[in-house]
C-alpha cells in the first residue's frame, strides 16, 4: 500500500510543478491555434501528394518540385510559428 502512497504524492508534486502547467498551457495553444494546425494539415496533404509522384514512373519532375517547394515554405513557417516554438520550448525544459 505504501508504494501507491508515494504515487499519489508524486501526482500531486507533479501537479504542482509549474513546468507541467507550462507544458500544458503551451501543448493546448498549439492544439487550438487554427492557422498552425490548417498549415500542418496542408503540409502532411503536400507530403502525401510528393510521395504518391515520386513513386510514378512517368513522374511529373515540375510538381514535384513544386510541392516541395510548398513543403519547404510551410515548414518554415510551422518551425517559426509562436505555438509551435513555445511547445518545443515547454517540451525542453
Amino acid at each position: 500500500m505504501e508504494i501507491f502512497e508515494l504515487a499519489a504524492s508524486l501526482g500531486q508534486l507533479l501537479k504542482q510543478d509549474r513546468r507541467l502547467g507550462e507544458l500544458e498551457r503551451a501543448k493546448d495553444a498549439y492544439e487550438s491555434n487554427t492557422e498552425l494546425q490548417a498549415m500542418l494539415a496542408e503540409f502532411d496533404a503536400q507530403q502525401a501528394t510528393l510521395q504518391a509522384e515520386v513513386t510514378k514512373p512517368d513522374r511529373d519532375m515540375h510538381l514535384v518540385d513544386a510541392v516541395q517547394a510548398r513543403i519547404d515554405e510551410l515548414y518554415g513557417l510551422i518551425t517559426g510559428h509562436q505555438a509551435f516554438v513555445e511547445l518545443n520550448e515547454a517540451q525542453a525544459v
